[in-house]
């Protein structure tokens, strides 16, 4: 239903753009936006991927022709446009277009510093994701130190959402922390790995099952983390054993979700692998 309105919205678009009605070039942008946006949300990637191009492509036009003609009011083109290169390098991310994907995600730096230069607080949300996104591609590339450093600076923008809407970002929070652990231990900074384990094994917590299996297997990744950091330091093999114990209930829980399936093998040969290590000491 959403999809056919969009459709709707999108012919009397281009009947703006081909009158050259400048003002409404940026509802052309985000039209396109968000019928990618519906492709993604059903898993059509590659729909969603080819949209959300030809949404980039259109908001440069639209630059490029605001230039031209000196109009300058419409300054919320530049949130728009990081939201559509964020949005491409997801969609990217999910076909395993990792190299297309960091691609958009470089033409957005300098979009980003501009938001961020405008120290205007409408901006944190797209900042965010386009920050945090960023990130976890470069890290699922394996290249931890711009991911780490990406997720830092992504830190301010999702503290001060979730001072105002924690229901709303708490989760984006935990994965935050949780990922920052994951470039910590990635790096052997087991001390910090261990700080941003704990803080999102914490929210994790508040978050409870409300948020379904995937986020209760990104509990899990914590809780494993966790396990991981005690057994190389041979602390509390008790407390190693009912981290293992919670983990796996958790996955229990979710017989139709893949890595809950996967998961306790793993979280057996940690447990098996502390006993061991503790019993070496």
């Amino acid at each position: 239903m959403a999809y056919s309105y969009f459709e709707g919205a999108l012919d009397i678009c281009i009947e703006l753009f081909e009158k050259e009605i400048f003002e409404h070039f940026p509802l052309f942008t985000l039209v396109l936006q968000n019928m990618g946006a519906c492709h993604y949300s059903q898993g059509e990637y590659d729909r969603a991927l080819k949209l959300l191009i030809d949404a980039e492509e259109k908001i440069v036009s639209i630059k490029t022709t605001l230039a031209k003609f000196n109009e300058t009011e419409l300054v919320d083109l530049d949130r728009i446009h990081l939201m559509v290169l964020t949005n491409i390098g997801a969609s990217c991310q999910e076909l395993n277009l990792n190299d297309d994907g960091l691609k958009y995600y470089s033409q957005g730096e300098v979009i980003c510093e501009r938001l961020i230069a405008s120290r205007d607080n409408s901006y944190d949300e797209s900042i965010f994701r386009y920050l945090h996104n960023t990130a976890m591609l470069n890290f699922q590339s394996k290249n931890h130190s711009v991911a780490l450093r990406k997720y830092n600076e992504s830190l301010p923008y999702i503290n001060r959402l979730i001072k105002d809407r924690r229901s709303m970002f708490i989760v984006e929070l935990a994965d935050t922390y949780r990922d920052i652990c994951s470039c910590h231990l990635s790096s052997g900074d087991t001390h910090r790995a261990e700080k941003f384990c704990d803080d999102a094994i914490k929210l994790f917590c508040e978050i409870g099952s409300s948020q379904g299996a995937k986020i209760e297997m990104h509990y899990v990744d914590s809780l494993v983390y966790k396990m991981i950091l005690l057994m190389q330091k041979k602390e509390n093999l008790n407390e190693i054993n009912r981290l293992g114990e919670l983990a796996i209930n958790i996955c229990l829980k979710h017989p139709e979700d893949t890595d809950a399936q996967n998961y306790p093998e793993t979280i057996n040969t940690i447990l098996s692998a502390s006993s061991s290590a503790f019993t070496m000491v």
